[in-house]
């Protein structure tokens, strides 16, 4: 699930959730287990000039069972042209 304001204005912000389950977790090598996790997101998108932006987003990823978490922080510069 992912919500954003759709007015149009140079700032749109956003933010998304999404709950996982698997029957398994790669890589861990504790063979068949259940693995699940919560995926936090959030984030902005400003519009400079023109068909320019500016992204930063923030992404947190919670797993049960195992207390882990991973973060993941992002930017970019995009152009885009023609109707989104």
């Amino acid at each position: 699930m992912r919500a954003a304001w759709a007015r149009w204005c140079r700032l749109k912000p956003w933010v998304g959730w999404a709950r996982s389950r698997e029957p398994f977790e790669v890589g861990s090598g504790r063979g068949v287990s259940n693995f699940a996790a919560d995926h936090w997101s959030a984030g902005a998108e400003w519009r400079v000039s023109g068909g320019w932006a500016v992204d930063a987003s923030f992404r947190r990823e919670l797993r049960d069972g195992s207390a882990g978490r991973i973060s993941h922080l992002g930017a970019g510069l995009s152009y885009s042209w023609g109707p989104l």
